[in-house]
């Protein structure tokens, strides 16, 4: 499923201002895909284990899950389960998954369509 959405959200214009909003919070150039999900437009979009956060939390995300994630250097923008998410490493432009309680970086992900 998680295939379908990465399909779904490439066909989905890029929101600039939702888009620049996001780089200016976390002081970052992102990647098409992800400028594609922040314009996703859908709310609670659940695939297997996975949600996809919404732009509202993902511009939020320090405040909401109480975790630094722009001194981390890290945009959260799937909720695992299990204070799992998969973030967009800034510094290492790739993709891993982070601990929001132990406040670790494990699994590089090198592409989001591994998760299908």
């Amino acid at each position: 499923m998680m295939k379908e959405f990465i399909e779904k959200v490439k066909d989905n214009v890029i929101d600039l201002q939702r888009v620049e909003q996001i780089e200016n919070v976390y002081k970052v150039s992102l990647p098409e895909l992800a400028k594609h999900i922040i314009s996703f437009k859908e709310k609670d979009m659940f695939f297997d284990d996975y949600r996809i956060l919404s732009y509202e939390e993902i511009l939020t995300a320090n405040e909401e899950l109480h975790v630094p994630f722009t001194e981390e250097r890290i945009i959260p923008f799937i909720d695992c389960m299990d204070n799992d998410f998969i973030v967009y490493d800034i510094d290492n432009k790739s993709w891993t998954k982070y601990n929001i309680v132990e406040k670790i970086k494990f699994g590089k992900i090198a592409d989001l369509e591994e998760l299908a």
